[in-house]
């Protein structure tokens, strides 16, 4: 049925409300890139100097974040967009994974 929304949605939206109560913008029209997923794992790699997976795993630590920015992280949704500054790195079983330092919600899901 249409105009009906789902418990998920309806869930979403009470996130997106809490953001913005919290003074969090949800949907960011600007994020200072310095390098795309692609150009960080091909940076990475070249220093490394060997060839390896896709880094797909983000790292997020509540002593390199801080409580608040930590429970902002550990309450995104699938398909929320982010932008992340932090350190790449190979795990043990030789995953590239970033250690995220510092992130910004670009654009909050909806559905």
């Amino acid at each position: 049925m249409e105009g009906e929304r789902t418990e998920q949605e309806l869930q979403r939206r009470q996130k997106l409300t809490t953001l913005r109560s919290q003074g969090i913008e949800p949907y960011q029209s600007r994020f200072d890139r310095t390098h795309s997923s692609a150009e960080a794992l091909a940076l990475f790699e070249q220093a490394e100097k060997s060839a390896g997976a896709e880094a797909r795993t983000l790292l997020a630590k509540v002593d390199k974040l801080g409580e608040e920015p930590y429970k902002r992280f550990t309450d995104l949704d699938l398909g929320d967009i982010i932008g992340v500054h932090g350190t790449l790195f190979r795990t043990k079983r030789g995953e590239i994974t970033c250690e995220i330092e510092d992130f910004v919600l670009l654009a909050k899901a909806l559905r």
